[in-house]
């Protein structure tokens, strides 16, 4: 281009230096186009700038070539001088056009398909549009890119671009693919205090091929492999360590890749004594008392990180010092001790300006405030802060909550809560199978963001929902209603109403009831813990009764029965998050009385407690989840009644009402009589699972493995907790949007029995619904 724009503006000095008008300038007499036949001559003019009449100086040749290349449309540039008749001149644009796109053709693509190629292609480039140099250029890029992702490190690509009439070009793509290529070796120097196994466990992305993983390249992906290297060995002591170098060669077939990291480990320090200067507000023990380690442990760059930012500095935050510093002076003792002087900076309380919330598009402000555990006026806290992102998370509204505090001045700060709207309604409609029931269908709508008094528009926090179920054994149809915050206090009232049909073993029962619900946040407790009460009435009708009926259940053909209870839960849930959770605990005690005061036929206490608790292995990825469950339940008196379906029962996915224990029939697990498994009056069960995330975007998706044991028991006096019945096996989870959790598990069943007692083992599938552990 500078080259075009030397001659034309050589060839203008030559007609001015020939007239001598180069002060006056030269007047346009006429303007044409030349080489041009695809793009408007009054565009390419009307850029220019040129019109007959005007007078143009030197500057203007160049602001016209800037515009014209500015187009995007030509190769080629020329402007010329012709007929100069004194300061008159008549001048010539002559452009080249790009030629445009008709065909692309590949070649050499034996490993990846054509069609894959192509459409990476079409990304940069369809037919009909330009063909310049620079889109050459990315499209090699983007195939190389396609290529590394598959392996194929030293591929290498040719571009021809042929011209035919009418200016239309063919791409002829020649792909050298070369051969796959793996890591085949990777090998540290100077490592004396490690061992190579356990640097490679360091790296997190780059592995030596082996037969369970590819031993794939990537070099962003490498870079961060030794920043890892150097964190797992700054965490063990080696402060000073340093990665001279690193190299990579191939064989001499071009299908295995061997790296070489040279170290200088350098000293192993210990931590060793501690002081505090410039505190005034909190004394030397308790800002020692928050500190992640202890003179003589081997120096730690993430313990000492963690001592500041989980510990001294949300020592002064939570009491409103918001810009106090810390700055840790270290100090070399002896030749292997680090001893820190910490310089504490407090600075002044800030008090909260403002609370502001953003990104909300659908649910209304007040669904989020009311969340909210710090306000305008108050001093400043950050773990009121966190407490209010975790809270306004667990709403289940939003795929992102992040809170800002933004400094005003030394004494105010104004908070912002940014938040990611996520689609809250689901659409159920599924297919799974049940070894009680057989294929079971499920429709139903949940609203969970819902507003009845704008049902259209929704957001107010209340939550709607209606489901069938149906299988060859037995239909059901619910409906529901809540309301969390009941005349804007945090009081749940809730009502709900079912009717539903069950062939049952042993006879045909019918069910009608409703329920209404009542819950409160305690916040004179710790204000993790709420309260729920249910009272609920139902009418059940037994039919077709069977012979060999269970005489335990008081079953008899026309039956009916009015159950008439109170439920109680007390739960305290302090999780991190609603479907992945990596830490917190939850755990759940019911209490469920029938009868005595609330009438009805049913005469019974019952009692559950659970318990789940989540611990990190790697932040926001691999997590163990642990649940325990204790079940008890008896009558007020020997003549009292319970009906079957208030007995615990236990086996398989739970889908058919049952505690789950995977790689059991459905309901399977406890007492038989008659050939029917008839439940108990006492369950316990433990699980374990670990649990790895594999996405969560643009869905959740994490995989398992778990083991499972559980029993039901007759009564009391039979409970044997040393026998339980075990499982163990492997599963997926994807939360859908518009569905929720889905699962699959694939269970072996240790302690199953046949007909004469011999114990065997089992594998069984399961498929899961909803957020069951």
């Amino acid at each position: 281009m500078v080259y075009k724009v030397i001659i034309v503006i050589s060839l203008f000095l030559t007609v001015f230096l020939m007239h001598g008008q180069e002060a006056k300038g030269l007047k346009i007499e006429g303007v044409k186009v030349k080489g041009n036949d695809q793009v408007s001559e009054e565009l390419i003019i009307n850029t220019s700038g040129f019109s007959v009449g005007r007078t143009i100086y030197g500057e203007d040749i160049q602001y016209a070539i800037k515009k014209l290349w500015g187009l995007d449309l030509f190769s080629n540039i020329v402007i010329e001088a012709e007929d100069a008749i004194g300061s008159n001149v008549f001048i010539n644009i002559i452009v080249e056009v790009h030629p445009r796109l008709s065909n692309i053709k590949v070649r050499g693509a034996d490993n990846i398909d054509q069609d894959e190629i192509v459409e990476a292609v079409t990304k940069i480039i369809r037919a009909g549009q330009v063909v310049k140099q620079s889109t050459l250029s990315d499209i090699k890029n983007e195939l190389k890119a396609i290529y590394k992702k598959k392996n194929y490190l030293l591929a290498d690509f040719e571009i021809e671009k042929m011209i035919y009439a009418n200016n239309n070009a063919e791409l002829i793509i020649n792909i050298i693919e070369g051969h796959e290529v793996y890591i085949e070796t990777i090998t540290f120097h100077g490592n004396y205090n490690f061992d190579k196994d356990d640097l490679l466990d360091s790296f997190e992305n780059i592995h030596e091929d082996a037969w369970w993983r590819d031993g794939k390249y990537d070099k962003t992906e490498f870079k961060a492999d030794i920043q890892n290297l150097k964190n797992f060995y700054q965490n063990n002591g080696f402060k000073d360590i340093e990665v001279i170098r690193d190299t990579t060669y191939y064989n001499d077939m071009k299908d295995e890749l061997y790296i070489d990291i040279w170290l200088k480990e350098g000293k192993k320090y210990f931590f060793g004594n501690v002081s505090f200067e410039g505190n005034t507000i909190n004394n030397d023990e308790a800002l020692k008392n928050v500190l992640q380690f202890e003179k003589g442990e081997e120096f730690s760059k993430q313990k000492l990180d963690m001592s500041l930012y989980n510990g001294l500095y949300p020592m002064y935050q939570d009491r409103g010092y918001l810009r106090s510093r810390v700055i840790p002076e270290e100090q070399i003792v002896g030749e292997d001790t680090i001893s820190y002087n910490f310089k504490i900076v407090e600075g002044v309380k800030a008090r909260i300006r403002k609370v502001d919330v953003t990104g909300n598009s659908r649910t209304n402000e007040k669904v989020i405030r009311r969340e909210l555990s710090i306000y305008p006026g108050d001093i400043f806290n950050r773990s009121k802060l966190m407490r209010s992102q975790r809270d306004v998370f667990m709403l289940n509204y939003f795929s992102n909550v992040v809170p800002d505090a933004r400094q005003i001045n030394d004494n105010e700060v104004d908070l912002v809560f940014d938040v990611t709207e996520k689609s809250t309604e689901q659409a159920q409609a599924s297919v799974s199978y049940s070894g009680n029931d057989g294929l079971i269908l499920s429709l139903g709508f949940v609203f969970n963001n819902f507003s009845f008094n704008d049902p259209f528009v929704r957001g107010d926090g209340q939550k709607l929902s209606t489901q069938i179920d149906f299988s060859k054994t037995y239909w059901k149809y619910s409906i529901s209603a809540e309301e969390p915050w009941l005349m804007d206090t945090p009081t749940l009232i809730g009502v709900s109403g079912d009717y539903s049909k069950r062939q049952e073993s042993y006879s045909d029962t019918r069910i009608i009831g409703g329920a209404l619900k009542l819950g409160r946040r305690f916040a004179w407790a710790d204000n993790w813990l709420k309260g729920v009460w249910i009272y609920s009435i139902e009418n059940v009708e037994y039919t077709n009764v069977e012979d060999d009926a269970i005489d335990t259940y008081d079953i008899y053909e026309g039956k009916q029965i009015t159950s008439s209870s109170l439920t109680q839960y007390l739960i305290r849930n302090n999780k991190d998050k609603p479907e992945f959770p990596t830490s917190g605990t939850e755990f759940t005690l019911m209490t469920k009385i029938a009868g005595n005061l609330f009438g009805g036929d049913e005469q019974f206490h019952k009692h559950k407690f659970e318990f789940m608790w989540y611990q990190p292995l790697i932040k926001d990825r691999l997590v163990i989840a642990n649940q325990y469950l204790f079940g008890a339940m008896d009558k007020f008196s020997t003549e009292s009644y319970i009906s079957a379906r208030e007995y615990f029962y236990m086996g398989g996915s739970g889908l058919s009402g049952s505690e789950p224990l995977r790689g059991y029939d459905d309901n399977s697990v406890g007492p038989i009589k008659n050939g029917y498994f008839v439940g108990g009056r006492n369950t316990f069960k433990t699980s374990a699972e670990l649990r790895l995330k594999f996405t969560d975007d643009p869905m959740l998706v994490y995989g398992l493995l778990f083991f499972d044991a559980g029993n039901v028991w007759e009564d009391f006096e039979h409970t044997d907790l040393f026998d339980l019945r075990k499982g163990a096996g492997l599963g997926i989870r994807v939360f859908m949007p518009m569905i929720g959790m889905m699962g699959l598990d694939y269970a072996y069943g240790f302690d199953k029995y046949d007909y004469y007692g011999k114990r065997y083992g089992e594998w069984l599938p399961h498929f899961r619904l909803g957020m069951n552990f």
